[in-house]
């Protein structure tokens, strides 16, 4: 039953489109993402893309941007009690690509972010680290 629903999933919300709504949306796949990020007096805005790994058992979101790449530490699905809009609040892990003796190139981060069900394509929220930096996600769907 575990691999049927491991491998099977994408297969059985394909023929039952529905499940998008009842259960939750397939996220499965590409994305692009803006970042836009405060840190004290500075600000600005990073490009990335976003895999995002989805069956009934897992769900993972793995960003690649120019200086750094995060992981998936853990995360919950939901939906909104009030406008059942789709949900998602995950923390995940940093780490930076080009680091410098003595420096701390590993950070964590938490994130909520929402579906835009009417599109299909646009996953966004606000997020914070333990870097005191703050900002928000614009995530897009390739394809």
């Amino acid at each position: 039953m575990f691999v049927l629903l491991s491998v099977g999933w994408r297969w059985l919300w394909l023929k039952l489109p529905a499940l998008n709504r009842w259960i939750y949306p397939d996220l499965n796949g590409l994305w692009v993402a803006e970042i836009h990020w405060v840190r004290g007096s500075s600000s600005g805005v990073a490009l990335a893309t976003a895999q995002i790994t989805q069956d009934f058992f897992r769900f993972g979101i793995d960003v690649d941007a120019p200086n750094s790449e995060s992981n998936t530490i853990a995360l919950v699905l939901k939906k909104d009690g009030e406008t059942g809009k789709p949900l998602l609040h995950y923390i995940y892990e940093v780490r930076e690509k080009h680091t410098h003796p003595g420096g701390d190139n590993v950070y964590r981060g938490a994130a909520s972010l929402a579906f835009d069900a009417h599109s299909d394509r646009q996953l966004s929220g606000n997020y914070f680290t333990s870097r005191s930096t703050a900002g928000r996600f614009q995530f897009s769907r390739v394809g």
